[in-house]
């Protein structure tokens, strides 16, 4: 899928790079709409870029893994995954990088995602903060599940491999922010408790019928999340509130569409 998905944007930017430096006149009307396309997105990207710096980060280990013989991808998911093997051995060194890989099958569908609630939830918080949130479900639901596992305080259908389970990804920082995004819609014709509510039967429902503790995990995150309201209300914050969640301002739409005049000035000085 990701090679596909590379060879197409290849393609594409062939093209564009041959109609654009040809100047061929049939081609203008379609480089205007790419240009005015490209310029929305740089401008979406720019304002979020923890979010698609960490989605490039996890392209790069998907690729690691997935060009990587099945030992040797078994014995890194291994090595850095949350398990209560590794959370005993090293607790601080997994908690961080269980959070960069993810299996490459799974990494499509993380994009839409991303892009969708975690940039907007940058945006809005601020990155510092947007990262802060992200970790906050990552650890947190990791450490509660690890000691209501550790201690068998419920009983979970694959307690019997958990011990050394392969346990990595982005679900529980990804929940967490998905709470957060809860309230990045108040006020907005009750979409906030349409969001709210939909979240909420996702995680609970997989925990009432299969009761893994990855579904464990995802109702934690999203109660962190939800227990987070307290930065929604801070001043930055606050002002940040009634802008597009989705829409970038004009200002950042306007400085992306600048530079890409001078960056085609620089190539085509005539």
């Amino acid at each position: 899928m990701l090679v596909l998905v590379a060879v197409v944007l290849l393609v594409v930017s062939a093209v564009y790079w041959a109609a654009e430096r040809t100047d061929w006149a049939g081609a203008r009307p379609a480089l205007r709409a790419i240009d005015r396309a490209r310029v929305q997105v740089t401008a979406y990207v720019v304002l979020s870029p923890a979010t698609f710096i960490y989605l490039f980060v996890l392209a790069v280990t998907s690729w690691v893994l997935r060009s990587s013989s099945d030992r040797t991808q078994q014995a890194l998911l291994a090595t850095h995954s949350t398990n209560l093997h590794n959370l005993h051995a090293d607790p601080v060194g997994v908690l961080v990088t269980s959070a960069f890989y993810v299996s490459s099958a799974s990494l499509g569908r993380w994009i839409v995602p991303f892009a969708a609630v975690m940039a907007p939830v940058e945006r809005w918080l601020g990155t510092l903060r947007g990262i802060l949130v992200f970790a906050a479900g990552h650890v947190l639901a990791t450490v509660v599940t690890a000691y209501v596992l550790e201690h068998g305080l419920i009983s979970f259908t694959d307690t019997d491999t958990t011990r050394r389970a392969i346990d990595v990804g982005v679900s529980y920082g990804y929940y967490c922010v998905a709470a957060m995004f809860t309230y990045r819609l108040r006020g907005r014709w009750h979409w906030s408790w349409v969001w709210a509510t939909g979240l909420t039967l996702i995680v609970v429902v997989p925990f009432l019928t299969d009761r893994t503790f990855t579904s464990f995990g995802h109702l934690t995150a999203i109660a962190v999340g939800f227990c987070l309201y307290p930065l929604s209300r801070l001043a930055p914050v606050r002002a940040r509130w009634a802008l597009p969640i989705w829409k970038p301002p004009e200002r950042a739409v306007e400085a992306a569409r600048i530079s890409l005049r001078a960056r085609r000035a620089a190539r085509h000085p005539s």
